[in-house]
């Protein structure tokens, strides 16, 4: 029985959170959220100026020759 109570209690510990951790959570979710959108606008921005060779025609020929070479 004793046992019983100790899961029980232990699972009702972890499920509780406080307000500053349910804030954390939030807060750790938006920064991701943010980044994800920087790394977004920065890869778009790279493969519209021509920065990103994977868009330019022949990249994979001139890769092949610079192993060759």
């Amino acid at each position: 029985m004793d046992e019983l109570k100790r899961i029980i209690n232990g699972r009702v510990a972890e499920n509780s959170r406080t307000p500053s951790q349910l804030e954390m959570e939030h807060m750790k979710e938006m920064i991701q959220k943010q980044w994800k959108e920087a790394y977004s606008t920065a890869l778009s921005n790279a493969q519209g100026n021509g920065c990103y060779p994977f868009n330019q025609p022949g990249w994979v020929e001139q890769s092949q020759q610079r192993k060759i070479f």
